[in-house]
């Protein structure tokens, strides 16, 4: 097989990208950014062809880039890679097709909703012999790397401290970003944060302790053990600003990274540094990361960086969390329907999650729906379904069969 070579890069012959938002487009646009102009670039997406395909236009690429809504039409005699980054909904069937397909298959964070899951597409990955990388992007910032340099050994560490933060409006990469409403905070976030943390020690196994729910979702407080130290993790969404922010306390000293804006700023001894001061010159981490795939899937030397037991790992905190979670939603919903229905930001927000959950909705269908359980909460005052609110398990599956009658 034939493949590209560009500053002694190597490249498959074919890329697919599977998925049709912002990160779909901005990842495309940094892979024409660096790959060579023969690379035919397949970009497939299931409900958004026509805005993709007039992005493409407006772009000028020079690589020859086919969007369609069909599974790509991958030569076989060609060498080819996949980097998967639709709905986490739709990763895992995605990815059991890519790895059928015998491609090098690279997906965005969760790899899956669950460990199970991960773990079975690991195992078919073994069987069929194809590489199967997780994209965890901070992994190849430098700022990060430059951050825990500075920290002695993990035996020093006293506790760790996340706060991330996304406010209600803002644009990235030169586009308006947008979250997914039925993916929760946690499953979104925390693979990030388990991926900064494997920078400093990939050995420490992970527990959930504790959970503090607000906002119906929308604010977390979480406690998780890494190993002996307390992590302690604050995720918000549609707040009034961004933040990322890593605090590390040490037995003498504590040492802060702030990168809301990269590369961020170092913070400790009364001393405060540039978080990567080769930053303007260096390649990005997404080129990094891309790059590194791309050559692993022809062939090259493996990246530890894309190991898919980041991914595994991930999922693990993922799961834990999922049962404090699932029970503080739970109480929240059976608070909210056992006096007369208000709909606030707060309900919103949970039941945005849940109706969202299976594909996203537009505003109007999804105002309709909130109207329908409005209603139907007044209807059923008196009904078995209302008196027995304390008995139901699921509350979620309660809320999502007022919409089904």
């Amino acid at each position: 097989m034939l493949v590209s070579v560009r500053n002694s890069a190597i490249f498959p012959e074919q890329i697919v990208v599977v998925g049709g938002g912002r990160w779909a487009r901005v990842l495309t646009g940094v892979l024409c950014g660096f790959v060579d102009p023969s690379v035919k670039i397949l970009l497939q997406t299931s409900h958004n062809t026509d805005s993709m395909s007039l992005w493409i236009t407006r772009q000028n690429f020079k690589q020859d880039i086919v969007v369609t809504s069909k599974w790509p039409d991958v030569n076989p005699e060609l060498t080819a890679a996949i980097i998967v980054v639709n709905a986490a909904r739709d990763h895992e069937k995605t990815i059991e097709r890519a790895l059928e397909a015998k491609i090098p298959i690279l997906v965005e964070k969760p790899v899956t909703f669950s460990e199970n899951a991960t773990k079975r597409l690991v195992n078919l990955a073994n069987d069929y012999n194809v590489p199967f990388f997780s994209a965890h992007i901070f992994l190849f910032a430098s700022y990060l790397k430059n951050f825990f340099l500075l920290i002695p050994k993990i035996e020093k560490v006293q506790c760790i401290r996340f706060n991330w933060m996304d406010p209600k409006i803002e644009s990235r990469y030169g586009e308006k970003k947008q979250y997914d409403s039925g993916l929760p905070i946690y499953a979104d976030w925390l693979p990030h944060i388990v991926s900064i943390v494997s920078i400093f020690t990939s050995h420490l196994s992970t527990a959930c302790k504790s959970l503090k729910y607000k906002r119906g979702g929308a604010h977390l407080n979480i406690e998780l053990m890494l190993g002996d130290i307390p992590c302690y993790i604050e995720l918000i969404r549609d707040c009034d600003h961004r933040s990322r922010l890593i605090e590390v306390t040490t037995d003498k000293e504590n040492y802060k990274l702030d990168f809301s804006t990269e590369p961020g700023t170092i913070t400790y001894n009364k001393t405060e540094i540039i978080g990567d001061f080769d930053w303007r010159e260096s390649q990005r981490p997404a080129a990094q990361m891309l790059t590194a795939f791309l050559k692993c899937a022809t062939g090259g030397d493996v990246d530890e960086r894309l190991s898919i037991e980041v991914g595994l790992s991930a999922n693990t905190a993922i799961d834990q969390v999922s049962i404090l979670y699932d029970l503080s939603l739970n109480k929240f919903l059976v608070d909210k329907f056992s006096v007369p229905l208000i709909i606030d930001d707060d309900l919103r927000y949970a039941l945005k999650e849940i109706l969202s959950s299976e594909g996203p909705l537009s505003e109007d269908i999804f105002d309709m729906q909130v109207q329908q359980i409005l209603a139907y909460s007044i209807q059923s005052k008196t009904s078995d379904w209302f008196e027995k609110l304390n008995n139901i398990t699921s509350m979620k599956e309660a809320v999502r069969s007022i919409i089904q009658k």
